[in-house]
């Protein structure tokens, strides 16, 4: 969910792509706040792509690269503020997303896409249950597949 800075126009586009989620599904992405300050220090949630283009999957099971297709996976996906990792937020947030997309959405499995070089991120999902489950080529950068499935889910997390 991280990255560089983006323009105007890509932040509008994005915003779009919210609202449209929250409306149609009834979930997107939430505020992560400070909870001494109050301040929003990060944030979280689902997301579901609008795009139908797919990549190709190369499994870490040692099978055949398959077809997956963005939107066909929910995603979770987190972001803070540089001075609030490590801390253990990213991972009690992301927790909560879970709860709520297996046992209020009913959702069968969430996905974390990640970049290959986020190791702070390949930890949280590592925390959260998730599994590895492939590697893909998007926009140009390696990305790892995590996922986890409601069968898989445990609502104890620490």
């Amino acid at each position: 969910m991280g990255g560089a800075m983006r323009t105007l126009p890509e932040v509008a586009l994005t915003l779009g792509q919210y609202y449209r989620i929250w409306e149609k599904y009834q979930t997107g992405p939430l505020a992560i706040r400070d909870k001494f300050t109050d301040r929003v220090i990060g944030r979280t949630g689902l997301r579901i792509s609008e795009s139908e283009e797919a990549v190709e999957l190369f499994p870490f099971n040692g099978s055949d690269p398959i077809p997956l297709k963005l939107s066909d996976r929910w995603q979770i996906g987190w972001v803070l503020s540089p001075e609030f990792r490590g801390k253990g937020i990213a991972t009690q947030a992301a927790h909560a997303v879970l709860e709520y997309a297996f046992k209020v959405q009913k959702l069968n499995e969430i996905a974390a896409f990640i970049r290959i070089e986020n190791y702070a991120s390949v930890k949280v999902a590592r925390k959260l249950g998730m599994s590895l489950v492939g590697s893909f080529l998007w926009n140009g950068y390696l990305w790892e597949y995590h996922s986890l499935s409601q069968e898989n889910y445990s609502s104890d997390w620490k």
